[in-house]
């Protein structure tokens, strides 16, 4: 099982490499001024740097909430994190409302989404965060979008919006979107890092990583 584990992380580690240079900063970079009272929610946060930062800053493992959505993932993740866990993997919506109950207030929420953003699952859980107002003030929103997987009625939006405003800026419209529909203060400041990576089977993948102060 750990031999799995390891190999699984030297492999996401690979793929991941450019991921992490963009995000590694933004969370290293964060002034946490008393770790006790900091908290996060992480989805998802089995291999990456993140998790492994915000404890070396003293966060206790108590403050910082685990999404998984895939089964075997959340098996791995139970294993192998002692951070606090939904009992079963779920929409990430769906866990934010669960995790709201019990850690109302975040300084920091990451979400790792990978493909376009869409209606049906990236903008249920903005909308969601905004509407129970999850982040605190002078808290950060850190989201990653991909640019090569989406339905394609979502798609022809986004292309649409790539090709009017530029795609670093895609990501940016979902969020103002949500915003405007919660009516939840907009962002301080507003970063996009742009990065590439290639898949398992040699496909050249571009990202994006929203990085949003409020």
């Amino acid at each position: 099982m750990i031999d799995s584990i390891f190999a699984i992380k030297r492999e996401r580690d690979r793929r991941c490499g450019p991921k992490d240079a963009k995000t590694r900063p933004i969370i290293r970079n964060m002034r946490i001024r008393k770790p006790e009272e900091f908290h996060a929610i992480l989805m998802p946060n089995c291999y990456g740097p993140e998790l492994e930062i915000l404890k070396g800053k003293g966060v206790p493992d108590a403050n910082i909430w685990a999404i998984e959505r895939e089964q075997n993932d959340f098996d791995k993740m139970r294993r192998i994190l002692n951070v606090r866990m939904l009992r079963r993997p779920m929409d990430v919506s769906e866990a934010l409302d669960h995790i709201w109950t019990v850690q109302p207030k975040n300084d920091l929420i990451y979400l790792d989404f990978f493909s376009q953003p869409n209606i049906s699952h990236h903008f249920p859980a903005l909308y969601k965060i905004f509407t129970l107002k999850m982040i605190k003030p002078g808290g950060k929103l850190v989201l990653t979008f991909g640019r090569n997987r989406c339905h394609t009625h979502i798609r022809d939006l986004n292309n649409a919006l790539g090709k009017k405003f530029g795609w670093k800026c895609v990501s940016r419209h979902w969020l103002d979107f949500a915003l405007e529909k919660t009516g939840y203060p907009k962002y301080k400041k507003l970063r996009i890092h742009e990065y590439s990576s290639v898949s398992h089977n040699g496909l050249a993948l571009k990202f994006y990583v929203t990085e949003a102060d409020f």
